[in-house]
C-alpha cells in the first residue's frame, strides 16, 4: 500500500514525451506536418471538419491512461498521416501539379543496361 498521495501520483505518472529513449524518437519522430491547400472554399470547409475530428482524437488519445506514451505518439503520428492523405485526396489537382510534372527530363530511360553490353 502507498503511503501518501505524492507517492501514489508519482507512482502512477507517465513519462513525458521528452523523456523518451534516443531510438523511440528516432523512430517516431518530432513533427508530422499537414499541408493544406488555399485554392477552394468549398473544400476547405470539409477540412476543417476532418481538422475538428482530428484535434478530438488527440485529446482523447492523449488521456488513455492504459497506453505507453510511445504507444499514443505512434498512434496520433498515424493519425495525423492518415488525415493528410485525405485532404491531399480532396485536392488532386493542387498536388498533383505541385508534386508530378510530365516534363521530359522526368521521363524513365527504359533501355535495359544489359541490352547496351556490346
Amino acid at each position: 500500500m502507498v503511503a501518501t498521495l505524492e507517492a501514489a501520483l508519482a507512482e502512477k505518472r507517465r513519462p513525458q514525451a521528452d523523456e523518451l529513449s534516443e531510438w523511440d524518437r528516432e523512430k517516431i519522430g518530432t513533427f508530422v506536418r499537414l499541408e493544406i491547400p488555399l485554392t477552394d472554399i468549398y473544400k476547405l470547409r470539409k477540412v476543417a471538419g476532418l481538422l475538428r475530428g482530428l484535434a478530438d482524437r488527440i485529446d482523447t488519445h492523449t488521456r488513455r491512461s492504459d497506453l505507453s506514451i510511445v504507444d499514443i505518439l505512434v498512434r496520433l503520428k498515424f493519425e495525423i498521416g492518415s488525415t493528410g492523405t485525405r485532404i491531399k485526396r480532396m485536392f488532386p489537382e493542387v498536388f498533383k501539379r505541385r508534386f508530378y510534372s510530365h516534363r521530359p527530363q522526368d521521363t524513365c530511360d527504359t533501355t535495359s543496361s544489359a541490352e547496351s553490353d556490346d
